[in-house]
């Protein structure tokens, strides 16, 4: 009975975790996010850097605090990956301002492009899970409800592949060891494929040549 729900609820999670893993935006707002995270960690060196420098002044300006936030990137993004190269990009246009002022933008900047629709394929995903519950509507974050959607699911398939396999083990061990007229004992469906009604006779026939009980 829970394999129809618990396929869906993991049909869900699946389309949306690679809906977000694939649109642009989404990659892009973890990005900075992340970005944001890795500034604030340096913050206190980098408020250091950033007194030393001011006033801010046209062209060639803060080398040191300029440094300071490329090394972060390289450190913390690693060189190569997607967020470093789009990071390196905007280095140039962010860092003309103080450390808190960088991390408050790089985070609004994140929670714009989280606000995009999710699509995937043509198909729009809302921003928010409704869900009625005994007359009550609850409105929740679609992220949210995934993440809250993957931590049960894990206990869920474990309890169920467990009693699976726990299930179909019985079975296994008990037709190893079983006589012929044993097996209504444990799974009395199987005799409706190795008992058939043969018209005309009785119920038992099928069962009577193979000496088996039904």
């Amino acid at each position: 009975m829970l394999v129809a729900p618990l396929t869906l609820a993991a049909l869900v999670v699946l389309f949306i975790a690679i809906a977000s893993e694939s649109q642009k935006d989404r990659v892009q707002a973890r990005c900075l996010q992340l970005a944001a995270d890795v500034l604030t960690q340096r913050e206190s060196q980098l408020n250091s850097l950033w007194e030393k420098a001011k006033p801010i002044k046209s062209g060639y300006w803060g080398g040191d605090y300029k440094l300071e936030i490329t090394t972060a990137w390289i450190y913390e993004l690693h060189v190569g990956s997607e967020c470093y190269k789009l990071m390196e990009q905007q280095t140039e246009s962010r860092y003309r301002a103080s450390p808190a002022e960088i991390i408050s933008k790089l985070r609004q900047d994140a929670t714009a492009l989280n606000a995009t629709p999710l699509q995937f394929y043509g198909v729009d995903l809302p921003d928010r899970a409704t869900i009625n519950f005994f007359g009550t509507v609850i409105s929740i974050g679609l992220m949210t409800f995934t993440q809250i959607l993957q931590i049960a699911l894990a206990p869920l398939l474990i309890l169920w592949l467990g009693s699976l396999y726990n299930t179909r083990y019985r079975e296994t061990r008990l037709i190893g060891t079983a006589d012929s007229g044993d097996f209504a004992a444990f799974d009395a469906s199987l005799l409706d494929q190795i008992c058939p009604d043969y018209p005309g006779n009785d119920l038992q026939y099928g069962c009577q040549q193979f000496g088996m009980r039904r």
